[in-house]
């Protein structure tokens, strides 16, 4: 996909381009005469964090002595290369980030070569930039740009009264003081508004799986009230207020208890409830 490293590749089988593979110490398998070259997932937000198995099986396919347009821009604008330093010696870095490219797929056929690029952008640098960096860069490979999508970057300051409030019930519920609000090179929905953050969706030592083989999400959670009635159930914790508002004339205050559980399976996380005696 575009938007993660890429974790497989493949070519015909040549054997010169298997020495070089075993050469460079990269893993690979042969199937149905194919060179298939493996490697390790990640999100394109941070491509350093993989193993692009494209980019592995292209540098053994140069050092076995086959030269093409394509195979140069490869090696000499992506490999090991990451964040845009292959397009331009200018640090583009601002306090969102800096620029990152993540080569994600390559097609190559009788027809021509196809390669598929995925760019995160700081807040401060224009699309029209990096388009123009791009393009010139390609231009002297022979190699055309086309963009496929676009998704603006959103900041909302930390100073704000969104964040401000949203930080001050943070730490009221979970006592921590000390992290601070974080800026993600990834898209979220937040998009759909002009003032608007993603929040409480992860806790800041939660395993992130985006984009990456088994990607989940496990969370067990519990209510509990001023009396010691507890529910996992938002309906049953709603339908309660508005009993003890409408009729007992009272407010309930209510406790929240999350647990993450990224390696537990839901049949792990019921029974946990269950043992808790939480789960109605």
């Amino acid at each position: 996909s575009f938007n993660a490293v890429s974790p497989i590749a493949s070519c015909m089988y040549d054997e010169k381009v298997e020495n070089s593979m075993k050469q460079l110490g990269y893993n690979y398998y042969i199937q149905d005469n194919r060179i298939v070259a493996t490697g390790l997932t990640a999100h394109a937000m941070h491509p350093w964090e993989g193993e692009n198995a494209n980019l592995h099986l292209i540098e053994a396919i140069e050092k076995a002595g086959y030269k093409d347009n394509a195979i140069s821009f490869i090696n000499e604008v992506f490999q090991g290369k990451f964040r845009f330093e292959g397009f331009s010696e200018e640090d583009y870095s601002d306090f969102s980030g800096c620029i990152t490219n993540c080569f994600s797929q390559m097609k190559a056929n009788e027809n021509g070569v196809r390669l598929s690029v995925d760019l995160r952008l700081p807040v401060s640098v224009t699309k029209e930039q990096v388009i123009e960096l791009i393009s010139k860069k390609a231009m002297e490979y022979h190699f055309t740009v086309e963009e496929y999508d676009w998704l603006a970057p959103i900041h909302v300051p930390k100073e704000c009264e969104l964040i401000q409030q949203l930080m001050k019930a943070y730490q009221e519920v979970t006592g921590d003081t000390k992290t601070e609000p974080g800026v993600c090179e990834g898209a979220t929905y937040a998009r759909a508004f002009e003032n608007c953050v993603a929040f409480g969706a992860c806790f800041p030592d939660t395993i992130m799986t985006e984009h990456e083989p088994n990607e989940r999400i496990s969370i067990a959670y519990t209510f509990f009230n001023q009396e010691g009635f507890r529910t996992a159930s938002h309906t049953r914790r709603i339908w309660r207020d508005v009993i003890d508002r409408s009729i007992l004339n009272r407010v309930d205050r209510w406790v929240m208890l999350t647990v993450h559980a990224s390696e537990a399976t839901e049949e792990e996380l019921l029974a946990f409830l269950k043992e808790m005696g939480s789960f109605r």
